[in-house]
């Protein structure tokens, strides 16, 4: 088992994916006031920081970026990956595949058995 990032519901491998999940899954938020719209808005920067924007829009269709400050750094629980190897996969399939095999062989030589009989 691996130990990931525990971030809305879903364990994810790094820090990274567990930070992009829980700011994507904040919706914008519009305030309209007069002739204005306000629009707060988390937005992932090339660097994969985070920072929280407000933005102005007019009726004339001209948006402002009013200020962007930094978010504050998260802090996720653990929780556990299962380890997946095609390799470990395909040998835990066969030794089970061979062991239905076997019990059928099984169950079909004391039933020739016991016709013999």
């Amino acid at each position: 088992m691996v130990t990931g990032f525990f971030s809305n519901g879903q364990c994810l491998a790094t820090f990274q994916q567990a930070t992009d999940t829980h700011w994507d899954s904040i919706e914008p938020e519009l305030l309209i006031s007069g002739s204005t719209t306000i629009i707060h808005q988390a937005e992932r920067l090339s660097s994969g920081a985070w920072v929280h924007h407000k933005y102005e829009l007019s009726t004339s269709g001209a948006m402002t970026d009013k200020f962007s400050i930094p978010l504050p750094p998260l802090y996720f629980g653990s929780c556990d990956i299962p380890y997946s190897d095609p390799v470990q996969s395909f040998q835990d399939g066969a030794i089970i595949g061979w062991g239905i095999a076997a019990a059928m062989a099984a169950a079909w030589a004391i039933h020739f058995l016991r016709r013999a009989l």
